[in-house]
């Protein structure tokens, strides 16, 4: 582990000007997206940032880019969360209504509902389309395996991914495969398409493991907030 020089423009936080040490919170970064290198704060170690990262650093819950301070996580106190409950149950209650349920006035209700957004703790707002009634289809859960941990290789495959209408769901994911997919569609022959398109996706796709859900015994409805923020 070797120190490097802060990039210019990039100082530390701490208020006694003592420089800033960090250390990787686990191997392989940075992470396959690019975005930055998540580390911990430890004036015991040193700054260790790999050579093809863009700087960006997360010290004490904010994040800095280039010496600019970055937004960090918003504090809610508990009406902010039975807001956020209520609308992540039914995103169609009016605003009289939210505000009797959290026991706030319209006016400040509809304030506080606003701020939310503003900060991005809130939207987009999405209709939950019941497949059920409409259509036949399958969904397949796709693990899939990339050759090459290289940074080139997975911003591909991200890319790609997203250009696929029947991909509803992507996540990298640490352990015995990259990427997990949820895909959707009309039938197996189609799912056999997409899949011949992921092999080929030019991000050196080696191994595509699938498995075809026979029951979604339970939907996403809503993060558990309560124990998430306590």
């Amino acid at each position: 582990m070797s120190q490097v020089e802060l990039p210019s423009g990039l100082r530390s936080p701490d208020e006694q000007g003592l420089p800033l040490f960090l250390e990787p919170v686990a191997a392989g970064f940075p992470s396959p997206a690019g975005d930055y290198i998540e580390c911990r704060l430890d004036l015991n170690e040193h700054l260790v940032q790999h050579p093809s990262a863009t700087f960006f650093v997360r010290v004490s819950g904010m994040l800095f880019k280039k010496g600019v301070r970055m937004q960090g996580k918003r504090q809610l106190d508990r009406i902010d969360q039975n807001i956020l409950s209520a609308l992540q149950q039914s995103a169609r209650i009016t605003n009289q209504e939210l505000a009797a349920e959290v026991g706030l006035s319209p006016s400040s209700c509809l304030s506080r509902v606003r701020k939310l957004e503003e900060d991005g703790c809130l939207g987009p707002y999405l209709g939950v389309v019941n497949l059920d009634r409409l259509c036949r289809y399958i969904t397949c859960i796709a693990m899939v395996t990339l050759e090459h941990h290289r940074q080139q290789d997975f911003r591909t495959f991200e890319t790609f991914v997203g250009s696929l209408s029947e991909v509803v769901q992507c996540d990298t994911v640490s352990g015995g495969c990259d990427f997990v997919l949820r895909i959707v569609c009309a039938d197996m022959e189609r799912y056999h398409i997409v899949n011949e398109r992921l092999l080929n996706s030019g991000a050196n796709v080696v191994n595509i493991k699938t498995h075809v859900v026979m029951t979604e015994n339970k939907k996403f409805a809503g993060y558990p907030l309560e124990e998430l923020l306590s």
